[in-house]
C-alpha cells in the first residue's frame, strides 16, 4: 500500500495523503487520564494540503486543553509513585546533585538540614515527602522564635528551599519552603567607605603594624582593595596570569559572582603598580602565604599537620578589619541602645569598606556607571547602588585616582587645567585645532 512520507506541520502531530484512499489523515500522541500515552489518527474532510493543515490545527487546537490536563494528572501519578526519601537521606542526595557552593556553604547548608530533621522527627515524620507547608511554616515560627536575626531566619529558609527544589524532580516532593514569607532584614548601617583621612591612616598602618607579614603581600592585598576595588578573597588568591602588564589591567573573574562569567577589568593605578613591583614571582599566585593562610581558614574541619599554627575562622579579614577600624577610630556601632529588634548592628567598617572606597572615588574621578560595572564585574545598578557613598564624592578625594580615567583632571586639586579645559569649549573648532596642532609641534 503506497503511502507518502509524513510531513510535520507547525505544532504536534502530522498530516500524510493515503495513496490507496485518496484522503488526508492527521495523526498525533495524547496523553489519557491515567497518564498514558498513545497515537490517534483522524481522517480529515480536506481535499488538499492546505486546507488539511487548517483542519488539522482545529483538532489540535480542540484537544489541547483535555491533553494538558492529562499531563498534569499524569505528572501527580508519577510524584505519587516517587520513592521516599527518609529524612536521614537528605542531606546525600542533595550532595548527589552535584551543589557548586563553597565548602563553607555546604557546611552552613547540613547544619541547617540536621536541625530540620532533628524538628521533624520530634514531630513523628519519617520522610521528606511528609512535609506540608503547613509543617514548614510551623518549623519556621519555631525558628523565628528562638531570637534569631531576620538575616539568618531567610538564610535557612533559602537553604532547605533550595535543598527542596534540586530533590524535587526525583523524589516528588513539593516546594513548600518557597511558598514562606521572608522577613524584613535590612541592616541598620551598611558598609561605608573610608575618607581620605582614613585611607592614609590605613596605608600608614599597613607599614607599622608588626602582624602584618610578611609585608609586601600585606601591602599589596590592601593596595589592591583600595586601588583597585578587589573583594577580599579575590584579592588574596590573585593570580599573576590576571595581571596584564602590556595593557595596564588586571582581568580577573570575580568569585562571588563567577556564575555570571562577567570578567572584571580594572587600571592599575600606581599604587598597585608599586606593591605588585616588589612581590617575587614564586608560583601562579600573587599573595601565595596569605592565600595559604586564608585557604585553610576555610579548611577548619580537617586536622592540623605538624608545625601547622592554629586556624581561625576568618584569620585574614579578623586581622584587616582590626587594622582598618583603628584608621577610623573605632568600629561605627550606633550607641543607641534602643535597636529595633531583630535588626543586625554590624560595624559599618570593614575589609569591603576598601571596595566602597575604589568605587565612590573612581566616581569622583569621573567614571561613568557602565565603567564602574566594567571594573567591578557587577552590574551598573548595583555598583551605583551599594557601593557609591555621594556624602562622600563632595569630601576630600584620594589625588591617585586622578589617574584611573585618560584625560582625566581633579578640578579641586588642578585649577589651571580646569580652566585651560573651559578656555578650550569656549574657542571655536578651527582654533581648538590650530592649538592641537601647535601643541602636537
Amino acid at each position: 500500500m503506497a503511502r507518502r512520507k509524513p510531513r510535520r506541520t507547525k505544532g504536534t502531530g502530522v498530516i500524510y495523503l493515503r495513496a490507496d484512499t485518496g484522503k488526508w489523515y492527521y495523526q498525533r500522541t495524547e496523553v489519557g487520564a491515567d497518564g498514558t500515552r498513545h497515537k490517534v489518527t483522524k481522517t480529515l474532510a480536506a481535499t488538499s494540503r492546505e486546507a488539511a493543515n487548517k483542519e488539522a490545527q482545529s483538532m489540535a487546537d480542540g484537544a489541547r486543553a483535555p491533553d494538558k490536563a492529562g499531563l498534569l494528572l499524569a505528572i501527580d501519578r508519577l510524584r505519587r509513585d516517587a520513592r521516599p526519601l527518609p529524612l536521614a537521606a537528605i542531606w546525600d542526595g542533595f550532595l548527589q546533585t552535584g551543589p557548586t557552593a563553597s565548602a563553607g556553604t555546604r557546611r552552613n547548608y547540613a547544619y541547617t538540614v540536621t536541625e530540620f530533621i532533628s524538628w521533624a522527627k520530634g514531630q513523628g515524620f519519617s520522610t521528606a515527602g511528609e512535609v506540608t507547608f503547613d509543617h514548614a511554616k510551623t518549623y519556621l515560627d519555631t525558628l523565628w522564635a528562638t531570637g534569631i536575626s531576620a538575616s539568618t531566619f531567610n538564610y535557612r529558609r533559602s537553604a532547605l528551599s533550595l535543598v527542596w527544589s534540586k530533590l524535587a524532580d526525583s523524589y516528588g516532593l513539593d516546594a513548600v519552603w518557597s511558598s514562606t514569607q521572608r522577613k524584613a532584614d535590612k541592616y541598620l548601617q551598611g558598609r561605608r567607605p573610608l575618607s581620605a583621612r582614613q585611607a592614609a591612616v590605613l596605608l600608614e598602618s599597613v607599614e607599622s603594624d608588626p602582624r602584618l607579614e610578611p609585608r609586601n603581600q600585606w601591602r599589596a592585598l590592601v593596595t589592591l582593595q583600595l586601588y583597585a576595588g578587589l573583594r577580599l578573597k579575590d584579592a588574596v588568591l590573585l593570580e599573576w596570569r590576571a595581571i596584564d602588564a602590556e595593557s595596564n589591567v588586571i582581568r580577573y573573574m570575580p568569585i562571588k559572582t563567577k556564575a555570571r562569567g562577567k570578567t572584571a577589568i580594572v587600571p592599575i593605578l600606581p599604587p598597585v603598580q608599586s606593591a605588585l613591583d616588589k612581590l617575587p614571582r614564586s608560583g601562579p599566585r600573587v599573595l601565595p602565604e596569605l592565600a595559604l593562610v586564608y585557604e585553610r581558614a576555610g579548611r577548619r574541619d580537617e586536622p592540623l599537620q605538624p608545625g601547622e599554627g592554629p586556624r581561625g575562622v576568618k584569620t585574614i579579614d579578623k586581622v584587616l578589619v582590626g587594622i582598618i577600624q583603628l584608621a577610623t577610630g573605632g568600629d561605627g556601632k550606633p550607641t543607641d541602645t534602643n535597636i529595633p529588634q531583630r535588626k543586625i548592628t554590624r560595624s559599618p567598617f570593614g575589609a569591603h569598606s576598601l571596595r566602597h572606597v575604589f568605587c565612590t572615588q573612581a566616581v569622583r574621578a569621573g567614571a561613568t556607571a557602565p565603567q564602574l560595572a566594567a571594573m567591578t564585574g557587577d552590574s551598573a545598578a548595583t555598583a551605583c547602588k551599594f557601593y557609591v557613598d555621594a556624602e562622600l564624592i563632595r569630601a576630600a578625594p584620594l589625588p591617585e585616582f586622578r589617574r584611573l580615567l585618560p584625560g582625566h583632571a581633579d578640578t579641586a586639586t588642578d585649577p589651571e587645567r580646569a580652566q585651560l579645559h573651559r578656555l578650550a569649549d569656549a574657542l571655536p573648532l578651527e582654533r581648538v585645532r590650530a592649538l592641537l596642532k601647535s601643541l602636537e609641534a
